[in-house]
């Protein structure tokens, strides 16, 4: 596993909803990711779900759950992309780079959170672009690939963009991505450092290549 340490502060209440903040550590003790987690929701540690059973202010008791997940979470192996058609280029992508990290970005033309942060993600690109491989999967119909093009094209988005059949999907269901934008991040050892994040997902992988640098 990735992870080394699960740090778990006191509980808080929000809104009648109990909820903490969990913090996954590297086995050099470097904080790899900080999540917001409810005590209704599932926990995924050393390859299995656990539900929380029991809690107080101090302590949260865990029970181990037998539950079939759809998709990554963090300190699986990543098992490798479908085939890479680049739909911009027209290039045919067999080989990754193995020396760097991956962020796999899904959007779609539909989806206005993808849209307004299109800006700070060429931004990030730019600052980042010698460490990482950007693969944007574009979660869409097919009759809007050129509304696509147009958005990457005015944005100068260039890196990698795979389309991912809304109907027929070969990228997002099966990795579990049903919120935009949705992230997967990987690092140099094909495993998965996030999934699923938001907003903070700039921030945990410019501070996982800095790590790195060190």
């Amino acid at each position: 596993m990735a992870y080394r340490l699960i740090f778990v502060p006191k509980l808080t209440r929000r809104d009648s909803v109990h909820s903490f903040r969990i913090h996954t550590l590297n086995k050099s003790g470097i904080e790899l990711r900080s999540s917001y987690q409810t005590v209704d929701d599932t926990l995924f540690l050393d390859g299995s779900d656990w539900k929380i059973v029991s809690f107080t202010h101090k302590e949260i008791v865990l029970e181990q759950i037998e539950t079939p997940q759809n998709g990554y979470r963090t300190g699986q192996l990543f098992q490798g992309t479908p085939l890479i058609n680049d739909y911009v280029s027209k290039e045919i992508i067999k080989n990754v780079p193995q020396n760097k990290y991956l962020l796999i970005d899904f959007w779609g033309t539909w989806c206005k959170p993808c849209i307004s942060q299109i800006p700070e993600l060429v931004n990030f690109w730019k600052k980042h672009k010698d460490d990482i491989v950007l693969i944007s999967v574009l979660h869409d119909q097919q009759s809007n690939i050129d509304i696509a093009k147009k958005i990457i094209a005015d944005n100068g988005m260039d890196w990698i963009h795979v389309w991912d059949d809304i109907k027929d999907s070969k990228w997002a269901k099966p990795r579990g991505i049903n919120v935009y934008p949705g992230f997967i991040f990987v690092d140099k050892d094909n495993i998965v450092l996030s999934s699923y994040e938001g907003g903070d997902i700039f921030k945990l992988v410019e501070e996982t290549i800095a790590a790195g640098k060190q």
